[in-house]
């Protein structure tokens, strides 16, 4: 039975601290967040009552005696938290503990079909959910992540070409009547900049990069239906995803591309549909793709591209992306920008939008001028009913 908790600003910055550090002391948190001994002592009680801290061990006393450190980290057995991505023949899902270790999944066929993505998610959670009982974990909240122009704030998704969506679907009003867990939704490839975000390396400093989602799938567009190569990119800046002002931002085409084909890219439909089994259609796709993402790299002074989705599963763009970057550069100076993979495959997008979950229900007041503050508080207090906390105006 857990208790209630009402969760001040210094609460919520012991909560992220430790999700960040993993393992803290009281000492320790007292000295990095500024905040005296017997004020966190307080905090940490509170929260070690409602059970989503444990008490992990007990340090060595310093030379001169005293009391030992006690330490402290999230209780990964406290909930876990469940990623979905949707397409239209198939969905992956990930499930995840509190420290972002997956405990489970899962790529399954599925068929989407005329389905709402509200009524495809309850139909994927109703499927797999079961299996869950043996690992005696309890799910506090998910996340689904998908192809289109999405709003995360409100739950709207107002257009999808990869889903063939043509009218707006309000999901979080139509989950909300449905399940008795807080979902989000958010575009796949910013799924990937927030699996980034929320358990990439180096979480302390502030970070620009470019996340680029290559996958093979399932395409509509004009109501005509290919398979091909599909490109979504996601910009973080200061580690806030860029969703600019119409929640489109990312959204990929190629400046070279040309002609009446379906595709993003300056090739035939025919091409775009058999580029991974045809090593030289990669490397024109991988070509021109670095480009594009070349110029945008130097132009916003970003410093990493991190590729994800089954284009991780070709090895030889990373030196075709670094090339263009070199090559896009007009100064002798060398560019300080690093291309990797994300490791994650196609595992990417459900994961990363577990962690968006993650990174929201760890996150800190909005303060700040942005347009979209109380938006993004708002996200913040949906994220808190996985929890018994109450989170309190600032």
């Amino acid at each position: 039975m857990t208790k209630e908790l009402t969760v001040g600003i210094n609460t919520a910055r012991i909560l992220r601290t430790l999700w960040i550090n993993r393992t803290m002391s009281q000492i320790e948190l007292a000295r990095t967040l500024g905040i005296t001994k017997s004020t966190v002592s307080k905090l940490v009680n509170e929260l070690h009552d409602t059970g989503i801290i444990s008490i992990i061990s007990k340090g060595d006393a310093g030379p001169l005696g005293g009391r030992k450190p006690v330490f402290l980290s999230l209780n990964s057995a406290y909930g876990a938290v469940l990623g979905v991505e949707i397409q239209t023949d198939f969905f992956v899902a990930v499930l995840i503990n509190l420290h972002g270790e997956i405990l489970y999944t899962v790529k399954k066929a599925f068929n989407l079909g005329s389905m709402t993505i509200a009524d495809a998610f309850c139909s994927i959670y109703d499927d797999i959910v079961p299996g869950f009982r043996e690992m005696r974990v309890r799910i506090i909240g998910a996340a689904i992540g998908c192809g289109g122009i999405i709003n995360p704030y409100n739950g709207i998704v107002s257009q999808s070409n990869p889903l063939n969506i043509r009218a707006s679907q309000n999901v979080y009003e139509a989950l909300d009547r449905r399940l008795d867990i807080p979902v989000l939704i958010e575009n796949d490839a910013n799924c990937g900049a927030w699996g980034e975000l929320a358990f990439g390396t180096h979480r302390e400093n502030p970070r620009d990069f470019i996340y680029v989602l290559g996958e093979t799938r399932n395409n509509k567009a004009i109501n005509a239906e290919y398979r091909g190569i599909a490109i979504g990119t996601s910009i973080v800046l200061g580690d806030r995803v860029h969703y600019g002002q119409d929640f489109s931002s990312g959204e990929f085409q190629s400046v070279f591309r040309s002609g009446e084909h379906l595709n993003q890219f300056d090739m035939s439909d025919v091409e775009a549909g058999i580029y991974e089994e045809d090593e030289g259609l990669f490397l024109k796709v991988a070509r021109e793709l670095s480009k594009n993402i070349a110029f945008l790299v130097n132009m916003l002074n970003l410093k990493e591209v991190i590729l994800g989705g089954r284009i991780e599963y070709h090895p030889e763009i990373l030196d075709v992306m670094q090339d263009e970057v070199f090559k896009n550069w007009s100064y002798d100076s060398p560019t300080r920008v690093r291309v990797r993979f994300s490791q994650l495959q196609e595992q990417t997008v459900a994961y990363g939008a577990a962690g968006m979950f993650l990174e929201q229900l760890f996150s800190l007041p909005d303060v700040s001028a942005s347009k979209h503050r109380g938006d993004a508080n708002r996200l913040r207090e949906r994220t808190a009913r996985a929890t018994s906390f109450t989170m309190e105006a600032i």
